[in-house]
C-alpha cells in the first residue's frame, strides 16, 4: 500500500495521464509515479506548483481512500471512482464537476465521509453493506443508489437532488435521507429504514420486479407533488405527509404502521396490522380496505374526519376489537363520511351499529360489545345522507 499525492504537471490533467502522470509519493515530489491502484490512497493536500489545477476522474479507479483537505483546484467527476475504505473527505476550497463519474462507497467495514460543505455533483452508490458516517451533511446531485447488502447510514442529512433506487440491498441507521427530486425506485423489493423527507417533486415506482419498500422510520412530507405510481409498501412506519397522493399503499407488516394526517390516497390496503391514524386534520381515501384474521387494531382520533370517495371495507374475523378511537368522551367519535356513490362493506366486531334502513342497504352489517372506560357504548353510527355525503360513520 502507498500514498499517491496529486501534483498535476502531467501529460494532462486526467487521473490516468501518463509520460509524466500526475502523482507524486510524496506531498509535493516529482510527478510520474504510478497512476493509484486498489491498494493505495489517495491525497490532495494542495502542496506543489500545479497541484491546485483542475484533476479529471477519467477512467474508472479503485483506491482505498481518497483525502482533498487543502486542495483549491477544480474535481472533475467524468468516470467511476470506488472506495473501499475511509476516509473520503472533500474540499471546502475546491470546486467539484462533472455528472457522469459515479462515487462508489463499497467498503464493507466503516467509511467516515466529509463533505466539508461541498456537493457532490455526480451519481453516488452505497453498496457492500458496512458502515459510512456522515460526518456532515452531504448533498448529491446526481442519483442516490443503494446496492448489494445491509447498509447502514449514520449521522447527518444526506439530500438527495435526483432521487434514489434500490438496486439489491438495504439501508438502515440514524441519517436523515432528504429526497429533493427524481424519483424513488427499486429493481427489487429492498427496504428504506432511515427517517425520511419527501421534498420536492417525486414519483414512487417500480423499476423492476420489486416493490418500493419503507419500514420503521418515519417518511415526512416536506413539500412538492408526491405520486405513487407502483405500489408502496410499508409496515412499523409512521407516514407525516400533506397533500400527497398515495395511488397504492399496501401495508404487510405485523407491527404498527402511524398515519399522520391530513392525508391523501387512492388506495390504502391493511391488512394483519396496527394501523394509527394520527393528527387532527383530515384523511381522505378513495378506497380504504382494512382486513385482519389476527388480534390487528385500527385506531381512530375523535372529531376527526374521513373521507372516502369510493369504496370502505372493514372486516375482521376475530373475536375482539378491530377499531379503537381515541377520544375525551363517549360523546366525542371519529367519522367516516361516504361521497355519493360510494359503498361501505363494514363486516366486523364492532360493539353496535345504529344505522338507518338507507344506510344499511349500502351493507353495512354487524353486531358486538365494546366498552369505553367500562362503559358499553356505541362503536359505529350511521346517519343518512347529508349535504354531499351519502352516509356518516361514527365511531
Amino acid at each position: 500500500m502507498a500514498n499517491k499525492y496529486w501534483v498535476g504537471g502531467g501529460a494532462s490533467t486526467n487521473w490516468n495521464a501518463t509520460g509524466n502522470t500526475n502523482w507524486s509519493l510524496t506531498s509535493g515530489g516529482a510527478n510520474n509515479a504510478a497512476i493509484p491502484t486498489s491498494a493505495d490512497t489517495v491525497i490532495f493536500d494542495g502542496v506543489g506548483v500545479n497541484a491546485n489545477g483542475t484533476s479529471t476522474i477519467s477512467a474508472a479507479i479503485t483506491v482505498i481512500s481518497i483525502n482533498q483537505t487543502g486542495f483549491s483546484g477544480t474535481l472533475v467527476s467524468n468516470q467511476t471512482l470506488t472506495i473501499t475504505g475511509t476516509p473520503v473527505t472533500l474540499s471546502a476550497t475546491a470546486t467539484y464537476s462533472g455528472t457522469t463519474g459515479t462515487l462508489i462507497l463499497s467498503g464493507a467495514g466503516t467509511t467516515n465521509l466529509v463533505s466539508n460543505g461541498k456537493t457532490w455533483t455526480a451519481p453516488m452508490t452505497i453498496s457492500n453493506g458496512g458502515t459510512k458516517n456522515l460526518i456532515d451533511n452531504w448533498t448529491v446531485n446526481g442519483l442516490v443508489s443503494i446496492g448489494t447488502g445491509t447498509n447502514t447510514l449514520n449521522g447527518n442529512t444526506l439530500v438527495m437532488k435526483n432521487g434514489i433506487t434500490n438496486l439489491n440491498g438495504h439501508v438502515q441507521g440514524t441519517t436523515l435521507l432528504d429526497l429533493q427530486g427524481g424519483a424513488w425506485s427499486t429493481a427489487t423489493t429492498h427496504i428504506i429504514f432511515n427517517n425520511m423527507n419527501l421534498n420536492g417533486n417525486i414519483a414512487i415506482a417500480n423499476s423492476g420486479a420489486g416493490n418500493v419498500t419503507y419500514n420503521t422510520g418515519t417518511l415526512t412530507h416536506v413539500s412538492g407533488t408526491i405520486n405513487v405510481v407502483g405500489t408502496l409498501i410499508t409496515g412499523g412506519a409512521t407516514f407525516n405527509v400533506e397533500q400527497v397522493i398515495w395511488n397504492t399503499v399496501t401495508v404487510n407488516a405485523s407491527s404498527t404502521m402511524t398515519l399522520l394526517s391530513p392525508l391523501r390516497g387512492r388506495t390504502l390496503n391493511m391488512g394483519n396490522v396496527n394501523v394509527v391514524f394520527a393528527g387532527a386534520g383530515r384523511f381522505d381515501f378513495d378506497i380504504l380496505n382494512y382486513t385482519a384474521n389476527t388480534a390487528a387494531q385500527m385506531t381512530l382520533q375523535a372529531d376527526v374526519d374521513y373521507q372516502i370517495w369510493e369504496t370502505l371495507n372493514i372486516s375482521q374475523s376475530r373475536i375482539g376489537t378491530p377499531v379503537a378511537v381515541i377520544s375525551s368522551s363517549p360523546t366525542v367519535k371519529a367519522k367516516f363520511f361516504l361521497h355519493p356513490n360510494a359503498t361501505c362493506n363494514c363486516n366486523a366486531n364492532f360493539t353496535r351499529i345504529d344505522a338507518s334502513i338507507e344506510a344499511v342497504g349500502y351493507g353495512v352489517y354487524s353486531r358486538s360489545i365494546n366498552t369505553w372506560n367500562g362503559v358499553v357504548t356505541d362503536c359505529i353510527n350511521i346517519n343518512s345522507f347529508t349535504e354531499y355525503r351519502r352516509t356518516a360513520l361514527t365511531f
